[in-house]
């Protein structure tokens, strides 16, 4: 009877313990705002519990993915799915971290799942098509989409998307219906016109763009994402203090934004050239990689301070690591037309620097096209001096 006592203390103290120090260890979280890590704390904490352990690891899950700790929210969904395998929620949450990720297939196979298990799931829809846009399997994510809107009408970020999508397919028609659905449906809200500025900066109606983000950040300031979409815009209408300030207040509200950090860097490195500290710059690009929250801009940057570093065959395999996750990225296709005319592969060149070409991407980061000047001067002379003639001819940067 004794040992049963003496056992049940035991239990206690260490119960009481492990609240006494998780207690200020939340306290030490909420002080720094550290809201998410507070919330990771206190459900490992209760995970000793032998209560409600598979919403907990749920949970902790989303808070780790909040923090783009991607793996450990895959694990303890893992946990989740092994004792409770029917879950619907669970795999849907697993499938968007494995989409965080970029590893589309295991992020459509687990949506798929989620699917099965509940036909009505509207955000699994809407993700899966998102994914299927990501490798360009149009007719599935349009599939997706419609599948998503029929079963809720009002979810406009879809609107948006499927947007883009006919915009890929030159659907200019079906494109700004999809667009003027999103404006009805929320015609005060700060996402309608940043959805509708990025549209119309596909279009390359920068002007109409830089209208449309103008007035999302009057209704939202503190939206980072607005901020760098913003910048672009300013880059392609050479703009540029303006850009630099768009891109120093995005990071301000988002310092651990990969994205960010790269279209900053990006900026700099063309506005170096051709007095570029390659060395320095490297170093840099190397630094930002760290952060790891775009595995496909990691790639990129890494990529970079490789081919800065005269290695120009281990920068294309990382190129090409890179397009794999994300294939639409038209800064890869831009680099990569670096380093196959660096390596006299000209055809690949021409075929990489073509796709860069018809996407929006801002004239003013066609810049370190001119380093392939004494590597291949033919490739340079035929293929990269009009692009650069044409940059040259832009008016000054403007301040206004």
């Amino acid at each position: 009877m004794n040992i049963f006592v003496l056992n049940i203390v035991f239990v206690l103290l260490f119960l009481l313990l492990g609240l006494y120090f998780v207690f200020f260890l939340l306290l030490h979280y909420l002080a720094k705002r550290r809201h998410t890590a507070a919330l990771i704390a206190l459900t490992s904490w209760l995970l000793h519990l032998p209560l409600f352990r598979s919403q907990l690891y749920g949970i902790r899950a989303r808070a780790y993915g909040q923090q783009g700790d991607c793996r450990l929210a895959i694990l303890d969904l893992d946990h989740v799915l092994e004792g409770h395998p029917h879950l619907a929620w669970a795999y849907y949450e697993r499938g968007t971290q494995y989409a965080s990720l970029k590893d589309h297939r295991e992020a459509i196979e687990d949506f798929s799942e989620a699917l099965d298990l509940h036909p009505r799931l509207v955000p699994a829809y809407y993700a899966r098509g998102l994914v299927y846009s990501a490798v360009r399997e149009e007719e599935n994510a349009l599939n997706d989409f419609g599948a998503a809107l029929a079963l809720n009408p009002r979810v406009t970020a879809i609107y948006f998307h499927r947007a883009l999508l006919h915009l890929r397919s030159r659907d200019y028609k079906l494109a700004l219906q999809d667009i003027d659905m999103l404006i009805r449906l929320q015609p005060d809200e700060a996402s309608t016109y940043k959805y509708q500025g990025i549209f119309y900066y596909q279009l390359k109606d920068f002007e109409q763009a830089l209208s449309c983000f103008n007035y999302a950040l009057q209704l939202n300031p503190g939206d980072a994402a607005t901020s760098h979409q913003r910048a672009l815009v300013h880059m392609a209408l050479h703009q540029l203090p303006q850009a630099q300030n768009d891109l120093s207040q995005a990071l301000a509200l988002d310092s651990l934004s990969l994205c960010f950090h790269y279209s900053l860097t990006a900026l700099q490195f063309c506005l170096e050239l051709p007095a570029l500290n390659t060395e320095a710059m490297a170093d840099r690009l190397e630094q930002i990689a760290t952060l790891n929250s775009a595995p496909e801009l990691s790639l990129l940057c890494c990529a970079i301070a490789l081919y800065l570093r005269q290695q120009p065959e281990e920068a294309l395999a990382s190129l090409q690591q890179a397009l794999v996750l994300d294939p639409n990225n038209s800064s890869i296709h831009l680099w990569l037309c670096i380093v196959y005319a660096s390596l006299q592969h000209d055809q690949e060149a021409r075929s990489a620097l073509d796709i860069a070409l018809e996407s929006s991407l801002p004239l003013i980061l066609f810049t370190p096209l001119q380093l392939v000047a004494p590597l291949n001067p033919g490739f340079y002379q035929q293929d990269v001096l009009p692009i650069l003639s044409s940059l040259l001819s832009l008016p000054a940067p403007t301040t206004n």
